[in-house]
């Protein structure tokens, strides 16, 4: 029971470490005018959180390995409480871009310590699986910012909203002080030796096995951070000529769909396959021809459909959690913090970078429309930038195509262990 409590409080807090991560799409618009903004400014305040995620994820994993996940997430909590206030307060955009500096610091850990919870708490062969589960609570996050944040917004405003969120990540942090302990009192301690971890972390660096999941999660995030996490919401109020209310409830249904493709594909990676490599392809060919049919039916029309289609893209985009699998596979026990942090981290920061890229090819396309202090742009300029998340989506399937693994869904326990080169 204890292990339950434990994973819980962390998974709460990557809940709202994925909140974060999707809020700022619903209410674009609304900063694009607050902070008399263009789609490249919007595109770095949004891309922040990224830059800052995927930069901190080998010093997030040696914390996990070394720090330990208690007070890693500790921290995380208060950076994230702090980060939240501020940005609600931000009376300019510099105050803004500090906000989510905060909140970026504050998030890296997450998942990653989260993790490494998982892999002291529970057994190997539940995994992939943990990863789902992990993945379905925190991808109620990106629900939560989805339909029901943009009423909260309607009714009280983003500011408000965004305050609200720093007052309940203070609260989880007193939970997280009661219920996390980094590994079951029995358990035996395992502190890494600096001079090892280190060594170990460049043996993953020059292993080239591991740079294949690091590719394909790196696709799977760019193009699904491209279109939920920031420019989804404006795609749709601006194509579709619906309320931010009503864009923010179809992309929620992206969200459904990541929450519920988390635990169906651990599973069947786990149990079914038992393998990664071929539920992985699976999942890129499925977001692939998805993504074609998002651009080849624009402009998009309101209802089931879309929203069905919003589904199977957070769905089959729930593949990209099997690479960490992958990882964590490739690696010591000591240093699973790094391995799945250096997969991790990939694919961050090529959402950081697709999103200010995105933002140029959409200013490259407007043609002086406003609404609101907000720009407008026309349905060319979306496809042109989405198009790339096309591209992107094809190299991914190329990716994974060569995924190798360590083979341990596929031996007995002891066999498993001697299937890394890394293992003494």
């Amino acid at each position: 029971m204890r292990r339950w409590v434990a994973w819980a409080a962390a998974a709460l807090l990557f809940l709202l470490v994925t909140f974060h991560r999707f809020a700022l799409g619903v209410i674009a618009t609304d900063l694009m005018a607050a902070f008399a903004t263009a789609a490249v400014g919007l595109g770095g305040l949004a891309s922040v959180y990224f830059y800052l995620y995927g930069l901190l994820q080998i010093p997030s994993g040696i914390l996990a390995d070394t720090w330990g996940p208690r007070r890693t997430l500790l921290a995380s909590a208060l950076l994230m409480t702090a980060g939240a206030f501020l940005f609600a307060a931000a009376p300019s955009l510099p105050v803004a871009y500090a906000g989510r500096v905060l909140v970026g610091l504050g998030v890296a850990p997450v998942l990653v310590n989260t993790l490494k919870l998982i892999s002291e708490w529970f057994p190997a062969r539940a995994f992939a699986t943990m990863i789902g589960l992990t993945a379905m609570v925190g991808n109620l996050g990106g629900f939560l910012a989805g339909g029901p944040f943009a009423l909260l917004v309607a009714a009280v405003g983003w500011r408000l909203g965004f305050a609200t969120v720093g007052a309940l990540t203070a609260v989880l942090g007193g939970a997280l002080l009661v219920a996390v302990r980094d590994r079951p009192a029995q358990g035996p301690t395992r502190p890494a030796a600096q001079p090892a971890l280190w060594s170990t972390a460049a043996a993953l660096i020059r292993d080239g096995r591991i740079w294949l999941p690091l590719l394909t999660k790196m696709g799977f995030d760019m193009a699904f951070f491209a279109f939920f996490v920031v420019w989804g919401v404006p795609f749709l109020i601006q194509t579709a000529g619906i309320s931010p209310a009503a864009a923010g409830f179809h992309l929620s249904f992206g969200a459904l769909g990541f929450m519920l493709g988390g635990p169906v594909l651990g599973f069947l990676s786990d149990r079914v396959m038992r393998e990664r490599r071929r539920p992985i392809l699976l999942s890129a060919l499925a977001n692939t021809a998805l993504w074609a049919l998002l651009l080849g039916s624009a402009p998009p029309q309101p209802g089931v459909g879309l929203a069905a289609l919003m589904a199977g893209l957070g769905f089959t985009s729930a593949g990209l959690l099997l690479c960490l699998a992958c990882a964590k596979e490739l690696s010591p026990p000591e240093t699973t913090g790094i391995a799945t942090a250096l997969v991790n981290g990939g694919g961050f920061l090529g959402g950081a970078i697709l999103q200010i890229v995105l933002g140029v090819v959409l200013d490259s396309g407007w043609e002086g429309a406003m609404v609101a202090g907000a720009r407008l742009y026309p349905l060319a300029a979306y496809l042109k930038a989405f198009s790339l998340c096309l591209l992107i989506m094809g190299g991914t399937c190329i990716a994974a195509l060569f995924i190798r693994e360590a083979g341990v869904l596929r031996t007995t326990p002891g066999e498993a262990a001697a299937t890394s080169r890394y293992k003494k």
